[in-house]
Formats: C-alpha cells, structure tokens, sequence
C-alpha cells in the first residue's frame, strides 16, 4: 500500500496544478467543491505529493486500545484496502463503509454518514 501511494507521489509531481486541483477535487459534491479548491489553491504538486509521502509513512502515534470505529466510503476504491488493513490492525476496531460515499464520505451521504457515527458512540 506504502509503496503505491508513494508512486502515485512521484506522479502527482508531474501534474500541472491546474489539472490537480481537478483530478483532487473531482469527486467532491458540487456544493462543497469551491471551499475545498480555496482551500487547496496554493498547494503545488509538489506539496501535494510531499503530504502523500508523509501519510503513507505515517502510522498511529501510539497502541490505540479503544474502540475505535474507521470509515471509509463504498466508492473510495483506492482506499478500502488501507481502511480494512488499518481495521485489522487495530484491536477492538470496526469498519463501515458508507454507501453512495467516495473518498469524503462526510460530505457524501452526510446522514449515513453521521448514521453510523451515532450508532458506533451509542453503543
């Protein structure tokens, strides 16, 4: 996993940062697509790739003992693989995935969204 987003990395240098900020914010629902843009606007591809690098050899500060719930969207192939790994990892861990959501499932299906967060602390 590590390795292919390190790859996707060293291709997103490539990119035009107009082309990007497209591609990055292609799946996002039309109403929340100019916040997200502004908010990415002076990131270069270059940075881009930089934070791709870093979460991907990123793991969690310490052991994580709680309950812990990962979400991940139905649609968001490229990262159902990382959500189950991390699932697995984690001892008292569970996965949902958020149907109709891709890579921001909050913004996605926000009531099933918000759905199984509710479910998960009522628990």
């Amino acid at each position: 996993m590590r390795r292919r987003i390190r790859a996707l990395a060293a291709v997103m240098r490539m990119i035009p940062g107009v082309v990007l900020r497209r591609q990055l914010t292609a799946e996002i629902p039309e109403r929340n697509r100019e916040q997200v843009l502004s908010q990415i606007a002076r990131l270069s591809p270059r940075q881009v790739a930089r934070l791709m690098r870093e979460a991907a050899s990123a793991g969690p500060p310490g052991p994580i003992e709680a309950p812990t719930l990962v979400l991940c969207g139905a649609r968001d192939a490229a990262n159902i693989p990382f959500a189950e790994a991390l699932a697995e990892t984690l001892p008292d861990a569970r996965l949902e995935l958020v149907p109709g959501a891709g890579h921001i499932a909050n913004l996605d299906n926000p009531p099933e969204f918000t759905r199984l967060v509710e479910d998960f602390l009522n628990a």
